[in-house]
């Protein structure tokens, strides 16, 4: 999404916020990746319950509960230079730059429009 809203702020030079946001999106998830906060799904879990009464000697079911519960495992890279960590900073430093760079472009004229 970040890069989506970057490259429609690049192409449309009259819409430099639009790469603004786009760099900033991009800002979050390098905060993301470098605290450590990235989980992903690794499955899920079922739990079934039941209850049955006896009905005139039947037995029948009285309530089906099904509950559905996602499991998640945090992301965690620690070999190689290139881990998820330096891949969080890289991102940082180059949506800092961008934003910058976005900014600056931005025309004097066009705040007194």
């Amino acid at each position: 999404m970040s890069l989506i809203l970057i490259g429609l702020g690049f192409a449309r030079l009259e819409h430099t916020e639009l790469s603004l946001v786009g760099f900033f999106f991009m800002f979050l998830l390098s905060m993301v990746i470098i605290t450590g906060n990235l989980d992903y799904k690794t499955g899920e879990t079922i739990s079934v319950s039941n209850s049955y009464q006896n009905i005139s000697g039947e037995v029948r079911l009285s309530s089906y509960n099904e509950t559905l519960t996602y499991d998640y495992t945090a992301y965690s890279d620690a070999s190689g230079f290139f881990t998820a960590h330096n891949l969080g900073y890289l991102l940082a430093v180059m949506s800092v730059i961008g934003m910058i760079g976005a900014f600056v472009s931005i025309k004097p004229e066009r705040f007194f429009q």
